[in-house]
């Protein structure tokens, strides 16, 4: 063989061996580059499938409702709480339309929902009652629904999510009623206490009006029959032709019996005093008063007065004089009182009154709250005040005295006669 050709030859296959290396390398590259492929799309498609069981755990697990359905209310997606709330299974549900769970007055209100998503970009908000799938239980949902557009081509849907408010509303309504309840209540206590209010007024009213009658009769009938039956006892004594003897002991014991019951029936009218107020005025009545108090207690009173108490209405002077009557009587039984300060004080609109005392004090609260003893009449004295506009506060501490003071408003004008009695004395 000629030497030209084996180097031919050699040539050849030397080409040959590269070019079998060349498509072996080539080859290999490609099949590496194929599977590092199919690697990334398998790392890719495990990610969306790890993505969507996120979805799927977070669509499911959320304690709201999440939905979506189309613009003719058909339902295309809804999660496991909406489901259970709906005594449905999701697939169930994807071929209903809501409708089906409304209450039929509340179809209107559906329609106008679907229809405002239709023609409008806006979310809409609000409540609607759903009725589970047997028909036995309403659930009260409060939403939230947006719509939304892929694109695409595709149909426009309706995204939104809703949250289970019947307990809310349930309290909410139950809170209502309590409340209507508690202010009905308030409101007949209110009116209870105006009715005992007016009750107090005619009862301490009527009560004056009787010590005021009760002292006319005593003081126009019943103590000038007793000045009668005097003169006429000393009349028959000297008529008597014997001076002493039994007859005459018997006459003179009479007459001392009758001057007896006047001095009885006077001390009775000073303590009603409404003829004194009357006729001479409040603040000489108070004099009057309390010198008689200060001597017969041997308690030391300072009385500071103002002589324009004197245009207050009668009823008013009457409250005045009651109040200072009634605290004197307190100090003198309970408090030990040794020194006691009455001061009164006329201003442009009203008058003050204070009655303070050193004595023991008491409890002021717990005093309050014992209605039923009530000893030191402080309903009582609040309820004379209350009646004529006025306003009345204590203050006292165990060991500390006793502090009274009332402020009552001045009436437009002079008004001396009392009400609701005429000048004879007799009530209309």
């Amino acid at each position: 063989m000629p030497v030209t050709n084996i180097g031919t030859y050699w040539i050849i296959a030397m080409i040959t061996g590269m070019t079998l290396v060349l498509i072996i390398a080539v080859i290999g590259n490609v099949v590496v580059n194929q599977r590092n492929k199919i690697r990334y799309h398998q790392e890719k498609i495990d990610l969306i499938l790890k993505g969507e069981r996120r979805y799927h755990d977070l669509f499911h697990g959320v304690s709201d409702i999440v939905y979506v359905h189309s613009l003719a209310g058909e339902i295309l997606e809804i999660n496991q709480r909406g489901a259970s709330l709906l005594h449905s299974s999701v697939e169930e549900l994807r071929t209903r339309n809501i409708g089906d769970f409304l209450p039929v007055k509340y179809r209107a209100a559906y329609d106008d929902y679907l229809r405002k998503l239709s023609t409008s970009p806006d979310e809409a908000r609000g409540y609607l009652p759903f009725r589970s799938r047997d028909g036995k239980k309403y659930h009260i949902l409060e939403f939230t629904s947006s719509p939304y557009h892929r694109g695409n081509g595709e149909e426009p849907t309706v995204r939104g999510i809703a949250r289970d408010v019947t307990d809310h509303i349930r309290l909410a309504r139950s809170l209502q009623r309590m409340e209507r309840k508690t202010k009905a209540l308030w409101l007949t206590s209110e009116l209870a206490q105006k009715k005992l209010s007016i009750l107090s007024h005619s009862v301490l009213q009527m009560q004056e009006e009787d010590r005021r009658r009760i002292g006319r009769e005593l003081h126009d009938e019943v103590s000038q029959l007793l000045v009668a039956i005097g003169v006429n006892l000393d009349v028959v004594k000297k008529m008597l032709s014997s001076p002493n003897g039994p007859i005459r002991e018997r006459l003179d014991d009479t007459k001392h019996i009758a001057e007896n019951i006047l001095d009885r029936v006077r001390s009775v009218l000073k303590e009603f005093r409404s003829l004194e107020i009357e006729q001479k005025g409040l603040i000489p009545s108070l004099r009057v008063y309390i010198d008689e108090y200060s001597s017969r207690t041997g308690i030391d009173v300072q009385f500071i007065e103002d002589d324009l108490v004197e245009i207050l209405r009668y009823d008013q002077k009457i409250v005045i004089y009651r109040v200072i009557q009634e605290s004197l009587t307190n100090a003198a039984r309970y408090s030990r009182a040794t020194k006691i300060r009455i001061t009164m004080q006329c201003q442009s609109d009203d008058l003050s009154l204070e009655v303070s005392d050193n004595g023991v004090g008491f409890d002021v609260e717990r005093q309050n709250q014992d209605l039923a003893e009530n000893r030191l009449g402080i309903l009582g004295m609040r309820e004379r005040v209350k009646i004529v506009n006025g306003r009345f506060h204590i203050e006292s501490n165990i060991g500390g005295g006793t502090r009274i003071r009332v402020t009552v408003p001045f009436h437009d004008g002079i008004q001396d006669q009392p009400v609701g009695v005429h000048d004879s004395g007799e009530a209309h």
